[in-house]
C-alpha cells in the first residue's frame, strides 16, 4: 500500500507495466523478509503468535527456506529489469530485512529504527516508481515516524515472549516507563513533522486539516490510553489505535493532492 500510495503521488498517472513489475518486486522483498523474520522468531512465536503458520506446522523450517529463496531471487530479477535505482533499493531492504530479523530487532531500539527506516525506503521506492522524487522525503520520515511508535509499543506488549526468547529489546532493557517516555517524544516529533508537508507546500490545506482533526487528536487520545494503563488489553488498543492513525494518513496524504 505504502509503494502504491508514493506511486500515485509522486506523478505516477496509469498502471503500467513497469508500475505493476515494482509493486511485484517489494510484495516479494516483504514477503522473503516475513518469511525469514518468522524462521528467526520461531521460538518467540511460539508463545507470543502461536497460530502462525510455523509455530503452527502449517509450514516446516524447510519449506519457508524454500519460499525465501524463490521470492527474494524473483524479486531481485523483477527490480533489475526495471531500473538500476529499483535494483539497488530492492537489494538495501532485502539485507537490511535480513539483518533486521538476524540481529538488529533483538538490539534495543535498533529494529524499532530499522522498521522506520525500511518504510521510509518503500514510499522513497514508490516515488522512483512514479518518477518524481522532490516530494517523497518529508513523507517519508513521518511515515518512518509512525511506524517506530508502533513498534516500540509492540515491543512492550511482547515483552514476555521477547524476554523469553533473549531478546534485547528496548522495553526489556529499559523498563516500560522509559519506553513510554519514547513513546511520547517520538509522538511529539510525529506531530511536529507531519505538519511539515503543508507549510513547505508539498499538500493543501485537506491534508492539514485531516491531520489537525483527525490523526493528532486520535493519537494523542492512543497516548492518554497508554500512559493509563499498560495491560495486554490496553496495548492491544493502541497498538490497532495506531494502525488506524497511519490509515489516516494516507488518506490525508491523498486529501492534500
Amino acid at each position: 500500500m505504502t509503494v502504491s500510495l508514493s506511486y500515485f503521488l509522486s506523478g505516477g498517472l496509469e498502471i503500467t507495466l513497469e508500475f505493476s513489475a515494482g509493486i511485484l518486486a517489494a510484495f516479494l522483498t516483504t514477503a522473503s523478509g516475513n518469511i525469514f523474520n518468522d524462521i528467526m522468531d520461531l521460538e518467540i512465536d511460539r508463545i507470543n503468535s502461536p497460530l502462525r503458520p510455523l509455530p503452527a506446522r502449517i509450514f516446516t523450517v524447510r519449506q519457508a527456506f524454500l519460499f525465501f529463496y524463490i521470492f527474494t531471487i524473483s524479486a531481485l530479477l523483477l527490480a533489475y529489469f526495471i531500473s538500476i535505482t529499483v535494483f539497488l533499493i530492492v537489494i538495501f531492504t532485502q539485507l537490511t530485512l535480513v539483518a533486521y530479523s538476524f540481529k538488529l530487532k533483538r538490539l534495543p531500539f535498533s529494529g524499532n529504527l530499522t522498521i522506520g527506516l525500511l518504510t521510509g525506503t518503500a514510499f522513497i521506492y514508490g516515488a522512483v516508481l512514479g518518477g518524481e522524487t522532490e516530494h517523497a522525503f518529508i513523507p517519508a520520515v513521518v511515515a518512518g515516524l509512525a511506524n517506530v511508535l508502533r513498534e516500540v509499543v509492540k515491543d512492550i506488549q511482547d515483552i514476555e515472549g521477547d524476554r523469553k526468547g533473549g531478546a534485547r529489546t528496548f522495553p526489556i532493557v529499559y523498563g516500560v516507563n522509559i519506553a513510554l517516555l519514547v513513546v511520547i517524544n517520538i509522538s511529539s516529533l510525529f506531530i511536529f513533522t507531519s505538519a511539515l508537508p503543508f507549510f513547505m507546500g508539498y499538500y493543501n490545506i485537506n491534508y492539514l486539516l485531516v491531520v489537525f482533526l483527525l490523526v493528532h487528536p486520535f493519537l494523542i487520545f492512543s497516548l492518554k490510553q497508554l500512559v493509563n494503563s499498560t495491560e495486554a488489553t490496553s496495548l492491544r488498543s493502541v497498538s490497532r489505535n495506531l494502525k488506524i492513525i497511519m490509515l489516516m494518513g494516507i488518506v490525508a496524504l491523498y486529501a492534500g493532492r
